[in-house]
């Protein structure tokens, strides 16, 4: 069978199992690795699904314009309470699969809320990045320009798309109000999911060669490799009681069937002095040791 190649930017270990979602997760410490940006187009272009978030859409943009036409802050944080409610109900799979379901998901979905907020109603947060992004999206769309070439308009929009996206994150990361968020993602991957969500309602109308144009431009061209099945044990998600094979080693990975993730292992005994540490809910390559504080490489369990 052929996957996708990834490497786990968390524990550095590589993809061997295959996925269903549009996120990859790793098959050891069950860490965000990436995106497939062709099963998030796929699961977005459900005729259903599109159908309700087109009047999902239209919806909030008749309320958000209402609210920035009367300045008024609260109702445009409610409206984008909606949006995300909603867009996170006819898309499941969309949902971070690292965030718990309960109080985390609802503190994600209050914090996206509020910094789409703070994008529209703080001065300082103004780009004019987006406005060049705006008017590209204008230009792309009413198609007014004589010479208008639709790859060449689309890669423009795109482009400033891209640039605003990295000026937003940038902006963001060094807000400490939102924390909660920059630790959601791993480095980078907010951008290329953000990227990969505005560009899906465009690929219906594109052709092969310009998918392909888009996918190597913004850096969604993945290398393919053979995998084995993995002959791990088996265990039973703890939400959907499917049968999930574990790669040898693993201490957390995803049910590909509901996308819960499953926690193998808890604990990590420190080389050194042998106390056991209990893994932390949100740990790096590495840990110091509670007992001795040597550094224990956490990713060396899944070599």
């Amino acid at each position: 069978m052929k996957i996708t190649k990834f490497n786990c930017p968390t524990c550095g270990a590589a993809k061997v199992n295959p996925y269903n979602g549009p996120y990859v997760c790793c098959d050891y410490c069950g860490g965000l690795t990436d995106i497939d940006a062709v099963i998030w187009c796929k699961t977005n272009n459900i005729p259903k699904r599109l159908n309700n978030f087109e009047e999902l859409h239209h919806r909030i943009v008749a309320k958000t314009r209402k609210a920035i036409q009367e300045n008024n802050r609260e109702l445009y944080f409610r409206s984008q309470q909606e949006y995300f409610n909603n867009y996170y109900n006819i898309y499941p799979e969309f949902i971070p699969p690292t965030i718990a379901k309960g109080e985390s998901f609802k503190s994600f979905l209050k914090a996206l809320a509020e910094w789409a907020t703070d994008l529209q109603f703080e001065p300082g947060l103004k780009s004019k990045k987006k406005r060049s992004f705006e008017d590209s999206k204008r230009k792309f769309e009413t198609r007014e320009d004589a010479h208008y070439d639709y790859t060449v308009f689309f890669m423009k929009m795109m482009e400033d798309h891209s640039n605003y996206l990295k000026a937003e994150i940038t902006a963001r990361t060094s807000h400490s109000k939102y924390e909660f968020l920059n630790n959601i993602y791993p480095e980078g991957f907010e951008y290329k999911t953000k990227m990969a969500i505005f560009a899906q309602p465009y690929f219906v109308d594109m052709n092969d060669a310009q998918i392909k144009h888009y996918l190597k431009k913004f850096n969604f061209e993945y290398e393919f490799v053979d995998i084995v099945a993995t002959q791990g044990n088996k265990i039973n998600c703890i939400a959907c009681e499917s049968s999930i094979t574990l790669a040898p080693g693993a201490f957390r990975c995803i049910c590909e069937n509901c996308f819960e993730m499953n926690v193998i292992l808890r604990n990590i005994n420190c080389g050194n002095c042998g106390i056991e540490n209990i893994l932390p809910e949100r740990w790096s390559n590495i840990i110091n040791c509670a007992g001795c504080n040597t550094e224990i490489r956490v990713a060396s369990i899944a070599q």
